[in-house]
């Protein structure tokens, strides 16, 4: 495999150097046709020759890029990996967001190529556009999380006690999940999840959920019934895998005392045990029909007692909101 992308990268450094000899360093910007852009930067990152695609799509005159620093067209918090990786003589292909003139972000995907002509080194470029695939994927989500909150809505008009809960459970299990530096994507599908976790409920019988004394036997094996039947609910829903799972696994425990299936430590997905903790908590907490509310801090040494149930490292961030203050009010907002 090496021995091949050596074969090309010397056969390309060749095409490009006739391509330079021939047409200069425009010649390099143009020798790609068949991508949304491409621009030819200098060693030290200012543009110097741009396709017409690159300028299309970021809608600036060349005379308004040329000789400008090529972070001028980058996004903010991008622009330090970028000059990372001008620095390292990165090669690899990576996501970029890019800035055009009308302010419109564009997201893209680099393909960067080191070039060395007559001793001067420069940077080519691929762009390609992945824009309106990411805004329709946006689109989507927002779609999804309208869903949601609908759901959300409809379940919580039939039960009172709860209202709220699966809101403040999915913000609990955020603020967990920053804690343990999960990335946004991961964060994203646990809020989804975590906000409509328990709708399965809407199949429960409304004189079970609003109870006024302890659940019997019969009771509880209905209400056991609602992870499965939300996950059977969202099943053909074009939700992501962790969500559906979400729902379905989050009474599920680490010591196997969960249910629908007694699922074991780590066969349980880390997100589904982050909205456990967070659900739990929440749920302790909160006012039911048969007692009145507890602290946060009362609930928190409840699951400590009996953390053998719990993620340990999902339990220990709950632990740490509790201990910092972030979880306030009868509401139960974070803080």
């Amino acid at each position: 495999m090496n021995i091949k992308k050596n074969t090309y990268n010397k056969e390309f450094q060749s095409f490009l150097e006739q391509i330079y000899e021939r047409d200069g360093v425009e010649g390099l910007a143009n020798c790609l046709p068949f991508v949304d852009g491409a621009f030819v930067v200098t060693a030290d990152g200012y543009v110097v020759a741009a396709n017409d695609k690159f300028v299309d799509l970021v809608g600036y005159e060349r005379s308004e890029i040329y000789d400008q620093s090529a972070l001028k067209l980058t996004f903010q918090e991008d622009q330090e990996d970028v000059l990372k990786r001008i620095k390292e003589y990165n090669q690899d292909r990576y996501n970029l967001r890019l800035v055009a003139k009308d302010s419109s972000i564009k997201y893209v995907t680099v393909c960067p190529n080191i070039v060395k002509i007559d001793g001067t080194e420069y940077r080519l470029a691929e762009f390609i556009d992945n824009t309106p695939v990411i805004k329709l994927q946006d689109k989507q989500i927002t779609s999804l999380e309208k869903m949601a909150r609908a759901l959300t809505i409809t379940i919580e008009k039939r039960d009172p006690y709860t209202h709220g809960h699966m809101r403040r459970t999915a913000e609990i299990a955020v603020e967990i999940s920053k804690l343990m530096s999960l990335e946004q994507e991961v964060i994203d599908a646990i809020w989804l999840g975590a906000s409509i976790h328990d709708i399965g409920k809407i199949a429960v019988p409304i004189e079970i959920l609003v109870k006024p004394d302890e659940l019997d036997q019969h009771e509880w094996d209905f209400i056991k019934l609602h992870p499965v039947t939300g996950h059977n609910i969202v099943n053909d829903v074009d939700f992501i895998e962790t969500v559906k799972q979400i729902i379905l696994l989050h009474h599920e425990r680490q010591d196997g005392s969960g249910y629908p299936y007694g699922v074991v430590g780590n066969n349980i997905p880390l997100e589904v045990a982050i909205v456990s903790v967070a659900d739990s908590l929440e749920a302790i907490a909160g006012v039911r029909p048969y007692r009145k509310a507890l602290t946060f801090e009362d609930a928190i040494e409840i699951m400590k007692n009996e953390s053998h149930k719990f993620h340990n490292e999902a339990l220990e961030a709950a632990c740490s909101l509790v201990k910092n203050k972030k979880l306030i009010g009868k509401e139960y907002g974070l803080n």
